[in-house]
């Protein structure tokens, strides 16, 4: 009994250790993973003093072990109750204070048992057996657990009683099955037997595989669910375990036998021996893995399988239409979905129709452009699921209503939006499997993926029909260059106490994306950047008006809120509404307080490299693109540059184009470039990125025009 009591807190405590690494990786800024960390860290503590207590029993005070024990279990309890007060995730953090009151008489309590001799006296081995002098305390420390235990209970009986999102009902019951067996096996192994029938053969088994069983099924349940679905958590256990097994097991026989001397392994030589182990890893990785992973993930095998094939299919086909039946048939069939539609932009009834769909057929409705859905869409190419409106509801708080009727009108999970460079033209709407299980971490990757893969296809599907229009193309575009060049400035703005540099790259000859600045004064000066779907005469005329409208804000340069809700109003006024995407980034710096306004409207948000302490903040106040909603609302934020700041604009394509290879720039080398070449002017600073990107991008073209500004305090 003395071997199993020292094995089984150090094998759970190491994997107990694994998981609370994974789960601070992955969602290190989620409130709950942070809390069930907290709570698996109270549960090693009280592996880690069992396993000293019984491995090293003559190296350590074993009554201090004792009692340090007994403080883990309490804050363990009381974790358990933390985490019911803050699960599930909610749209605002539960206050820290009201988690301190919750864990407070733990810490004392636990505080009171180590210092001092209230619940045990003494604790010693006598023949292999732990024997505690228990005192009267002791039984107001059990009660204080149990209080923890049922306060937990209770408040996620409460919970599920209350809410009524399915999901997380089904976390719910993950935790009680666990938390039950985790529970029952803890107290009666450690508490009941010792306690009653004073028998300690199994008093560090127990607490060992509850703890283990708890922390698994509240990670199954909490974190695992939202990272990756539960099927999938068990699927890729059960590989990793065979895998194991099946690489650890040859090689042990074969070692075995040549310790033994048994047989031909008589006369083998080591340098033999570990050629066959080096052979067997690498007919083990070529062969045998791709066998296990189809084995048991046949469902993502398949579907990776068809979209490879999809983006090499698609990359030939020059109709959109062509495009986007295939893309949903894909879907369709990768998934296994009940029903898939997909509607496209109606430029006469300005709204997004039913183009066409696979499997059974529901009521769809047609969807307007001016939808908080359709905006919320047009930001980017993010896949739109069901599952994470109620996971993260903060961050959909703003279109929660819009999307919800859309959802479950049309009894949709999931929405992928189908954009023409940056321009949103349709939607494809997935509805539920065919079987129970819901969709995956690593399906939503993969949709992502191809979704943006597509997009590009799509891009260039429509580039080639318009193209083949040929003298008339080339006419607009000579007109457009000329437009553009009288609406951009011809040098950057020169401020005492801040230096500029910029460049851009346009993807159509000379055609850019406007920007600019202003100076109402020598003390401040005001920059504007802009992205502008499309190309041609149409991004032209909308530089001009911004010009025009931009210049107008002489006055107000400084409320960089107010000049953007004029920009705004401006292209609503030529557009009404039913334009193109014109996201745009404004900022003022006055000099004599080295203070930054600046006010975002769809645009990639502001990044500053603080010198002093070296590292990289992004400045944003999340507004919609101009020209969408006329009584649309610009925050304003501010903050303060010291001597050595560096902060840079940049489109988006900048760092999404790729490359021959499918390569992206990224913003992890745009920012590496910056940090290297802190100590140069800005205007280096940009020729330096120009030559970098250029040489990175080769034969390849950026998927549309490109700017970067950049300036140093």
């Amino acid at each position: 009994m003395l071997q199993i009591n020292i094995i089984s807190p150090l094998l759970a405590g190491i994997l107990l250790t694994a998981i609370s690494m994974f789960v601070i990786i992955k969602d290190w800024r989620s409130q709950l993973s942070r809390y069930y960390v907290y709570y698996n860290i109270s549960a090693i503590g009280i592996l880690v003093t069992m396993f000293l207590t019984y491995a090293y029993p003559e190296n350590f005070d074993i009554t201090l072990l004792n009692k340090l024990t007994q403080t883990f279990t309490l804050i363990f309890f009381g974790s358990f109750f933390a985490v019911s007060v803050i699960f599930p995730k909610s749209e605002s953090y539960s206050s820290i204070f009201k988690i301190v009151l919750v864990m407070a008489p733990a810490v004392i309590i636990g505080i009171i048992i180590v210092i001092t001799d209230l619940t045990i006296t003494r604790a010693y081995f006598e023949k292999d057996k732990l024997v505690r002098n228990f005192q009267p305390f002791y039984i107001y420390y059990s009660i204080v657990v149990v209080l923890y235990l049922s306060a937990g209970i209770v408040n996620f009986v409460r919970k599920y009683v209350k809410i009524k999102v399915q999901i997380y009902k089904i976390q719910i019951r993950y935790v009680f099955i666990g938390g039950s067996i985790a529970f029952i096996l803890a107290i009666f192994c450690s508490i009941v037997l010792p306690t009653l029938f004073d028998y300690t053969g199994l008093y560090t088994v127990g607490p060992s595989i509850g703890a283990f069983i708890s922390a698994v099924s509240l990670f199954y349940a909490v974190i695992a669910y939202n990272l990756m679905g539960i099927k999938t958590a068990v699927y890729k256990t059960i590989i990793y375990i065979i895998q194991f097994l099946l690489i650890i097991m040859p090689i042990g026989v074969l070692l075995i036998l040549y310790h033994n001397k048994a047989g031909i392994f008589d006369q083998m030589p080591l340098y033999l021996i570990s050629g066959i182990i080096v052979l067997y890893f690498i007919l083990f990785a070529i062969k045998v893995i791709p066998m296990i992973d189809r084995a048991f993930q046949r469902t993502h095998y398949a579907m990776e399988r068809l979209l490879e094939n999809l983006i090499k299919e698609t990359a030939h086909i020059k109709n959109v239409e062509d495009i986007i039946v295939k893309l949903t048939d894909v879907i369709f069939e990768s998934l296994s979905v009940k029903n898939i539609y997909t509607m496209l932009f109606n430029k006469n009834t300005k709204t997004f129709d039913l183009f066409y769909f696979k499997g059974k057929k529901t009521d769809i409705k047609p969807i307007d452009v001016n939808s908080q859905v359709i905006k919320w869409l047009a930001r980017g190419t993010e896949v739109l699921n069901v599952e994470n409106i109620f996971l993260d509801e903060k961050a959909y708080i703003e279109i929660k209503k819009d999307i919800m009727e859309l959802f479950f009108d049309s009894n949709i999970k999931i929405i992928l939006p189908v954009f023409n460079d940056k321009q949103i033209i349709g939607i494809i709407c997935l509805g539920e499997k065919n079987s129970i299980a819901s969709y995956k971490a690593d399906e939503i990757g993969k949709l992502q993926r191809f979704n943006i893969e597509s997009s590009r296809y799509i891009t260039n599907a429509i580039d080639y029909a318009e193209w083949n229009q040929g003298q008339f193309e080339s006419g607009i575009l000579d007109l457009s260059s000329e437009i553009l060049s009288k609406a951009v400035p011809v040098h950057l703005p020169r401020l005492q106490g801040l230096s500029f540099g910029a460049f851009y790259i346009p993807r159509y000859r000379e055609g850019i994306d406007y920007f600019d600045f202003i100076m109402p004064t020598n003390i401040g000066a005001g920059v504007i950047a802009t992205d502008i779907s499309g190309r041609g005469i149409n991004n032209a005329l909308y530089s001009v008006i911004l010009r025009s409208a931009f210049h107008s804000c002489m006055e107000d340069a400084h409320s960089t809120y107010t000049t953007m809700q004029r920009l705004n109003k401006a292209v609503y006024a030529y557009t009404k509404g039913e334009g193109g995407i014109v996201k745009a980034y404004y900022f003022y710096y006055d000099i004599y307080t080295m203070r930054l306004i600046y006010t975002n409207a769809g645009f990639q948000p502001l990044e500053i490299y603080r010198l002093d302490k070296n590292f990289y903040e992004s400045l944003d106040t999340e507004g919609f693109p101009l020209g969408t909603d006329l009584n649309a609302n610009y925050g304003m934020g501010r903050t303060n540059l010291l001597l050595g700041d560096i902060g840079f604009l940049y489109s988006r394509s900048f760092i999404d184009s790729k490359n021959q290879n499918g390569e992206k720039f990224g913003l992890t080398q745009l920012r590496k470039i910056i940090k290297e070449y802190r100590q140069k002017h800005p205007s280096e600073i940009a020729g330096i990125l120009k030559d970098e990107f250029l040489s990175f991008m080769g034969l390849s073209s950026p998927d549309s025009n490109i700017l970067v500004i950049i300036f140093k305090a």
